[in-house]
């Protein structure tokens, strides 16, 4: 009786464990959990009419931008509080279909836009 005690608690055990661990890079939409296809973080250089002027730190997922990469990034599909928040030198996190367009810079459609504190 003692050993399927401790076997159903170290299961138990394991199960809660599991459950508690989340993906860092979901987030929640219309109540679903969704891993953005493309993930950047970078300090944004310039705002111009929705559009900001993004230096890449890091690509995680998505086109493969190196570090240094002066890319831009719509902000026509975030919401506008968002964008009225977002400072020249912010470091922001930006969430976007994993695609990039465009021949001399490249551009990204922003889903999602997180201001970081440096």
């Amino acid at each position: 009786m003692k050993r399927w005690m401790v076997t159903l608690g170290a299961v138990l055990f394991l199960v809660v464990l599991t459950a508690c661990q989340s993906d860092p890079l979901a987030e929640i939409e219309d109540g679903r959990s969704k891993a953005p296809e493309g993930l950047i973080y970078g300090e944004v250089l310039e705002i111009n009419d929705r559009d900001l002027q993004v230096e890449v730190e890091e690509a995680v997922t998505g086109y493969e931008f190196e570090q240094g990469d002066v890319i831009k990034v719509q902000t026509h599909n975030i919401d506008l509080s968002v964008y009225e928040s977002i400072r020249t030198e912010d470091y922001i996190e930006i969430h976007y279909n994993g695609e990039a367009k465009g021949e001399s810079q490249k551009q990204v459609s922003a889903e999602t836009i997180i201001i970081w504190e440096k």
